[in-house]
């Protein structure tokens, strides 16, 4: 009966499962480093090919780097590097249109004139003028073109501390063809 217990006991082995449980973590962890490993590699290669032009990749400044751990294998980093094709970088160069035009054309003078001298609104009874601004819009009345010119005087008001001063001048009325002034 004794040689039966003996035989059963070689014929069944004692295996560890402690140690096949930290193989088999080990394993798991090794094989989610290469996972990540080969993600970051996938979203570096879309952001060559995809991406915007200040992320792509430049073939002449980076045409001798080769990273050791990325091709394993000699032949296959010398296929790598055999096979990369310079491409010539494109700068766009920046042009500015500069138009020499004085704006619009005068009006005709020809055309009758009616002046209308606007003054502001506050008391300017004690500044001098400073200068006029003058503004002409093109009317029409039936059968009659002509041109309304605003004469509008232009007063400096300086403040009470007499460091600043303030440009005093009317405002011009609405441009709307059926509010007239």
């Amino acid at each position: 009966m004794f040689a039966y217990k003996a035989h059963i006991e070689t014929t069944f082995s004692h295996t560890d499962y402690k140690l096949l449980c930290d193989q088999k973590d080990q394993i798991i962890t090794s094989l989610q480093l290469q996972v990540q490993s080969l993600q970051l590699q996938l979203a570096e290669l879309k952001k060559i090919i995809f991406g915007s032009k200040g992320e792509k990749f430049i073939a002449s400044a980076n045409i001798n780097v080769v990273q050791p751990d990325m091709f394993p294998d000699d032949k296959l980093a010398e296929q790598a590097v055999a096979k990369t094709i310079l491409i010539k970088s494109f700068e766009k160069k920046q042009t500015t249109l500069v138009v020499k035009h004085p704006g619009r054309n005068p009006l005709p003078e020809s055309l009758r004139r009616e002046v209308i001298e606007l003054l502001p609104e506050e008391d300017v009874s004690e500044l001098k003028p400073v200068g006029t601004e003058v503004s002409e819009r093109l009317e029409y009345q039936p059968g009659e073109l002509f041109v309304k010119q605003f004469v509008r005087p232009e007063y400096i008001k300086p403040s009470a501390d007499g460091l600043t001063a303030k440009r005093v001048i009317a405002p011009l009325p609405a441009m709307c063809p059926w509010k007239n002034p």
